[in-house]
């Protein structure tokens, strides 16, 4: 249940109303052992997602993102089919894993600019001259999107019990690895979604001995 914007009839900015949702999600998955260090995996999903507080109910400036979000209360459930395909490969500490997937909406709650700009007190347009910065104009809509990526990640035992030697007293060093990209397009508007993380690449090395551990890492 999406609860009120504002019960003060003196804050008129402020939509004021009660929405109720029933959102449900089902999946089915399926794994397959091709051989004793591979496996193969799929899932099919349909979800739905009720829009957060203020998909619905925000009007005002957000100074993080340089931004002016406004809400829209007859927002419906988010609603996406995903299918994804893993493989994966274990030996010992070893392993390493890929997936991919596709996701369909037919109502995706996002962000979209209406191609305007606003003051820090809701001004449309501000006149330039004034020296203030303005805000981007952007707008919480349902559109129908794509989402199309790629997931891999995995863990190398350098060295340690299970690893190609034994490290001193007893202690072990991984390294922790981890990759994915993800196109995502508004099919509504035939442009990309805004606000989608970028193509990300990282890793960490993971020392332990006993009772005691460090990490260093980066993304």
């Amino acid at each position: 249940v999406e609860s009120l914007g504002s019960s003060d009839p003196s804050i008129t900015r402020f939509a004021v109303g009660t929405r109720k949702f029933d959102p449900y999600s089902l999946s089915a998955g399926a794994l397959v052992n091709l051989a004793p260090a591979w496996q193969l995996t799929t899932n099919l999903a349909r979800t739905e997602r009720a829009p957060k507080d203020y998909e619905l109910f925000a009007n005002g400036p957000h100074l993080a993102t340089a931004a002016w979000e406004t809400g829209d209360p007859s927002l419906g459930k988010e609603k996406s089919t995903s299918l994804d395909v893993g493989l994966a490969w274990t030996r010992g500490r070893d392993r390493a894993s890929v997936t991919a997937y596709v996701s369909r909406f037919s109502n995706y709650i996002g962000l979209v600019s209406t191609g305007d700009t606003r003051s820090a007190d809701g001004a449309v347009n501000p006149d330039p001259s004034s020296g203030e910065e303005p805000l981007t104009d952007m707008r919480y809509a349902g559109v129908r999107a794509r989402f199309v990526g790629a997931e891999a990640s995995g863990n190398l035992r350098l060295l340690g019990a299970d690893g190609y030697a034994m490290g001193p007293d007893g202690s072990s060093l991984d390294l922790q690895w981890r990759a994915d990209v993800v196109r995502a397009t508004d099919l509504t508007n035939d442009q990309p979604l805004p606000r989608i993380a970028p193509a990300r690449v990282g890793a960490t090395l993971v020392w332990g001995q006993g009772p005691f551990g460090a990490r260093f890492g980066f993304d």
